[in-house]
């Protein structure tokens, strides 16, 4: 079992407690005092930037800050979280395969979860030289090939890795989508309709409506390789290195194993601009492709993995569908929620995958 955790919200933290966390991880301590601000916008969790300052003024004997991640103070997102074992999964995911997984992500300093409460605790080296993504922003060409050689090689790390696959809190859905049952979708359909009526377009809403009624249909598992994957992987989770050109991903409580098509679709169809998407997908679905066999999964022909990507071109209008009921609300989320769901609605039109729903 693991062990009770320490701190169970910001307010929580002394210097004591920072110096022996830092010098657990290799440094002299020697905090003399903190500074704390909340960073990131996310809807599951709480994000905090602790500044340290030393005794010695200089700053030597540890890092200049470090990142906090703890449990939602909003009480709908953290019961979601409580539900679906969300923290408990981005925990364990740091603590026993972040270092195995291929991708790049912040070095852990803590990491730390009761089963029993659900209070947990991630610490982080800081990365405040990268800047955070913005789902609204979108997300350029250059740095879409960054995002997607990191999902190819987390997907190659873990190919049908049946050992993985056999871990008691590893998620193996036996369903194409995990955590989105057809009952929540059609929910959560009814009620952002009710909301958001007036700024859904005509052609959207009819996709939707096409969706949710073929939900149960298009939610069986496919005959494919499976692979650990993100299903969460778009700008906001993603802290960009210009200078490297190199992208961290981070907020794994979703993660699982399920297709590679998973990330690829929900990233490419959700996270750039429609036009920029039209123009450069065939260019960044060669990469990807490219990049995966390149880190050696073999018997997995592009044919296949384009089947698996139309159909994942769905996966992203059941997260922004419902996410409306599953965690706490406020106005930059709804305006994210409206453009991820018109993004993937107009990338299902482009493939044409609404005859996936006909049969």
């Amino acid at each position: 079992m693991l062990a009770q955790v320490e701190i169970r919200s910001p307010e929580q933290i002394t210097t004591g407690w920072i110096n022996d966390l830092l010098r657990g991880n290799g440094f002299e301590g020697g905090v003399e005092s903190f500074q704390i601000a909340p960073i990131g916008s996310g809807q599951l969790a709480e994000s905090r930037r602790l500044s340290l300052s030393y005794a010695d003024g200089d700053g030597q004997a540890g890092p200049a800050s470090i990142v906090g991640k703890f449990p939602s103070t909003d009480a709908v997102s953290r019961e979601t979280c409580r539900t679906l074992n969300l923290y408990r999964n981005e925990v364990l995911f740091y603590k026993e395969l972040s270092a195995h997984a291929g991708i790049f992500v912040p070095p852990l300093l803590a990491a730390d979860v009761d089963p029993e409460t659900h209070d947990f605790v991630l610490i982080f080296g800081d990365m405040s030289f990268c800047r955070a993504g913005n789902q609204l922003d979108g997300m350029s060409v250059d740095e879409g090939r960054w995002a997607l050689r990191e999902a190819a090689r987390l997907h190659a790390s873990h190919w049908n890795d049946n050992a993985l696959m056999k871990r008691p809190w590893i998620s193996v859905p036996q369903t194409a989508q995990d955590f989105y049952t057809t009952e929540l979708v059609e929910q959560a359909w009814v009620q952002f309709r009710s909301l958001f009526s007036e700024r859904i377009e005509p052609e959207i809403q009819e996709v939707c409506e096409r969706f949710v009624k073929a939900h149960r249909m298009w939610n069986v598992p496919l005959d494919t390789p499976r692979c650990l994957t993100h299903n969460d992987f778009r700008p906001d989770n993603m802290l960009i290195d210009d200078a490297a050109g190199r992208i961290a991903t981070v907020d794994w409580q979703t993660v699982n194993m399920l297709s590679s098509g998973m990330d690829v679709a929900y990233f490419i169809g959700g996270s750039m601009f429609t036009d920029d998407r039209r123009a450069h997908e065939q260019d960044l679905l060669n990469f990807y492709y490219d990049e995966l066999t390149g880190n050696g999964v073999r018997y997995y022909s592009f044919d296949q993995f384009f089947r698996d990507y139309r159909h994942y071109s769905f996966a992203g209008m059941a997260v922004a569908l419902a996410a409306i009921v599953l965690v706490k609300r406020t106005p930059r989320g709804d305006d994210m929620l409206l453009t991820m769901l018109e993004r993937h609605a107009r990338h299902v039109l482009d493939l044409n995958a609404l005859q996936l729903l006909d049969g």
